[in-house]
């Protein structure tokens, strides 16, 4: 079966037991469970290379986050600044910091929620909150950064499914992912599969009917 097929059937099957666990839960239930999976996500992926899978649960973690403020859940909001320290240690040297010991310093805000009876603690990026955000205090914070390792993974479901019940709760929300629609998919393969067998056959042609040609020159050939 075609890998991308293969994909996007994974990818159904998870939203459906995405589906089917929210389904299970009361309301107030499935905020809370639905915070608890954000949590650990954000704590997997922390300090961690980019990849496909980083880069949902970030842009999920975004739109999550808008979500609860505009719910009304946010009991605190901050502005604070994270300063990465430069490998040099501050040499006068150094030209990725200018002597200052500081390479980068990223504005961000800071939102508490009260979900519950627990509270949920989440830094955004500055550039990344687009709604508006009212303030708790004027005070711009340093951003304390210093947690514990990595916690044990407590939730039901492997970390794929975890962030499929994550995406699935915000497409009720109108927000989310969607997966394309299986007719899309068919095309995007029936497509690709003919290119392929295209490419073949004009590679068939013409090593039959110009054994001269070299194979590298074959795309030169106008057919």
């Amino acid at each position: 079966m075609n890998d991308q097929l293969q994909h996007w059937l994974r990818q159904r099957r998870r939203q459906s037991v995405a589906a089917d666990y929210l389904l299970s839960l009361d309301r107030f239930e499935r905020l809370s469970a639905v915070c608890e999976v954000m949590f650990h996500l954000n704590r997997r992926v922390r300090d961690r290379k980019r990849s496909p899978f980083t880069a949902s649960v970030y842009r999920l973690k975004n739109q999550f986050i808008e979500h609860l403020y505009r719910g009304g859940y946010c009991v605190a909001a901050e502005r604070h600044y994270q300063q990465l320290k430069c490998y040099c240690g501050g040499s006068m040297w150094c030209e990725k910091c200018d002597g200052t010991g500081i390479y980068r310093e990223t504005r961000l805000y800071y939102f508490k929620f009260d979900i519950g009876d627990r509270f949920y603690v989440w830094h955004q990026p500055a550039e990344l909150v687009t709604w508006p955000v009212t303030l708790t205090t004027d005070t711009i914070r340093e951003l304390n950064d210093q947690i514990s390792a990595d916690l044990d993974w407590p939730l039901p479901f492997d970390v794929n499914q975890a962030l499929q019940v994550l995406n699935v709760y915000l497409q009720w929300y109108g927000m989310g992912k969607r997966l394309p629609s299986l007719a899309s998919v068919l095309r995007d393969v029936i497509g690709d599969d003919l290119r392929r067998r295209s490419l073949r056959l004009r590679r068939w042609l013409a090593l039959h009917l110009w054994p001269e040609v070299h194979e590298s020159d074959i795309d030169e050939i106008p057919f």
